[in-house]
């Protein structure tokens, strides 16, 4: 038998915007480093931002860099929380 294991979380958005969350391993933190590039050092916010795009869908699309910076702040700063471990 079986164990069904429900590892992922949904959070609406103050957008009204569904976003579904797997669980962060340290591969994504790996790929988020990555994707922040060498400005992660002067902006600590870019690792949460790029955590995101590995960890993050949505309303079903995956999240770039470039989807990020055309949502709304109030929407982005709740993935950013949800991303570094926090509810905001």
């Amino acid at each position: 038998m079986s164990k069904k294991v429900t590892n992922i979380n949904a959070v609406k958005l103050p957008s009204g915007a569904e976003a579904v969350f797997e669980p962060a391993k340290g591969k994504h933190i790996r790929n988020a480093g990555r994707v922040a590039g060498p400005e992660v050092g002067e902006n600590p916010m870019l690792l949460a931002q790029a955590l995101i795009t590995q960890v993050a869908t949505v309303d079903g699309k995956p999240v770039t860099m470039e989807t990020l910076d055309e949502m709304p702040a109030a929407d982005v700063i709740k993935l950013q929380g949800i991303a570094m471990g926090k509810l905001v």
